[in-house]
């Protein structure tokens, strides 16, 4: 007599489906006198689990996209993100402009106020540098058209230029601003660093402009500087 030994076993979904076969044969020969329901159970009961587990996989696959997400926008904002809310601020003095130095965080995060406009759609723009000395002009949308066109209310988008371009940002805003002011004397010389001149040269030139990061995005790609450009919603 010869044994046959199966080797690894039912699954779950092959026994479901044996005993399922079995309680339908009982069932059909009067052996048992159960509701289709119960007859039914345990492909039912499998199903329920699967159906379970999928949706708990895509919850489990829609958590990590989420903190993903998440991830990536604080690493954006690290980047050049300014929020607009109250806080205290150290003034430069840099003549007519109006750079700042953030006092509330431990960066020597250094900025200008562009733009600002409030209504039914509120529009603010900055320049800063931050803690890694990278240059970023950054625009914040805020109301009614972000929310019809991307669902959510607040709209920010930026321009970023990496530290080592800064010399090269500085010498070119100078060119720009003594080619439209030819009558105004060199008024930067008493600023120390490259980083308050490019501030106070952002602020002469593009103070009041609603799309001042468009044009210094365009006007810094016209001249050989990779101005990279990115928002989210």
């Amino acid at each position: 007599m010869k044994v046959v030994i199966l080797k690894g076993g039912l699954g779950l979904g092959s026994l479901a489906s044996l005993v399922t076969i079995a309680f339908v044969i009982a069932k059909l020969t009067g052996a048992v006198d159960w509701s289709w329901l119960v007859v039914f159970s345990p492909a039912l009961i499998y199903m329920a689990l699967g159906f379970v587990i999928t949706i708990c996989v895509l919850l489990v696959i829609g958590l990590g996209l989420l903190i993903g997400f998440k991830k990536l926008k604080n690493f954006l904002k690290s980047h050049g993100s300014t929020e607009h809310t109250e806080s205290e601020h150290e003034f430069i003095d840099t003549g007519n402009s109006s750079v700042i130095t953030d006092v509330t965080s431990q960066s020597e995060l250094k900025n200008v106020k562009l733009y600002e406009e409030r209504g039914e759609t509120s529009r603010y723009i900055d320049a800063e540098i931050n803690k890694d000395g990278d240059l970023c002009v950054t625009g914040q949308d805020i109301g009614k058209l972000p929310e019809e066109h991307w669902g959510d209310s607040d709209y920010e988008f930026f321009v970023y230029i990496p530290a080592k371009y800064k010399e090269d940002v500085r010498r070119i805003l100078l060119e720009k601003f003594h080619a439209e002011n030819p009558s105004v004397a060199n008024s930067f010389e008493h600023l120390k660093s490259t980083d308050d001149v490019i501030l106070a040269l952002l602020d002469k030139i593009y103070a009041g402009n609603p799309k001042a990061v468009d044009n210094f995005k365009d006007y810094m790609r016209s001249k050989g500087v990779p101005a990279e450009f990115g928002s989210w919603a």
